[in-house]
């Protein structure tokens, strides 16, 4: 008898990517959070035949790390409702996870029908322009003090600065120092929310 060789059947497909830059965030670990009972049997059956290495797989029928363009895909799943959750693994506070829900079905002739969908990590980070006398300044430079990342400002004074570490808290405050050649360097507290984007201005007295 001669061997059969079927072409596993993706059910679940997308990148993952930031959601400011849309740049794609490899590595970034793709698992199912929720999933139809008979894919839950499954897996549990699968773990038992595992045994203890299972919690630690990096991937496995419920767990993918995204590729380095971003891409990620989970094959041969049941039809029914299930819940992706994608995270950076030892970011810190410089993102947040962010979950999506994907519906397999399959069409009148029983092929499955994928879900194609891409899953947004929103980065910590603030954004906006830096002004002297109502202009915006071009090529002003804003650090993060206590640390070495800072940005440029464009030719029109705006600037976006993402994947900060979040404030230590609800009180308290990153300082950032504002920095040009032709006007007195400026210091400011912001409040960094994790896995938010922060609209703030910035101006030179």
């Amino acid at each position: 008898m001669g061997l059969t060789i079927r072409n596993a059947q993706v059910a679940i497909a997308g990148k993952v990517i930031q959601a400011v830059t849309k740049e794609a965030m490899a590595g970034a670990v793709v698992e199912m959070i929720q999933m139809p009972a008979k894919f839950a049997r499954v897996l549990q059956l699968k773990a038992l035949q595992v045994g203890d290495p299972w919690v630690g797989m990096k991937e496995r029928g419920d767990r993918r790390i995204a590729q380095a363009d971003g891409s990620f895909f989970f094959t041969d799943l049941p039809v029914g409702e299930y819940i992706i959750r994608a995270s950076i693994p030892n970011s810190s506070t410089r993102y947040n996870a962010v979950e999506q829900t994907y519906q397999v079905t399959r069409n009148e002739t029983s092929e499955v029908q994928a879900a194609i969908g891409d899953l947004a990590i929103p980065p910590t980070g603030l954004q906006g322009k830096v002004f002297a006398k109502k202009k915006g300044v071009a090529f002003a430079k804003i650090k993060l003090l206590g640390s070495k990342e800072s940005t440029i400002t464009d030719q029109t004074g705006a600037y976006r600065f993402t994947g900060l570490e979040a404030s230590g808290g609800e009180m308290t405050q990153s300082m950032f120092q504002i920095s040009s050649p032709d006007h007195s360097t400026q210091q400011q507290s912001v409040i960094l929310q994790q896995g938010v984007m922060s609209n703030i201005d910035f101006s030179f007295e």
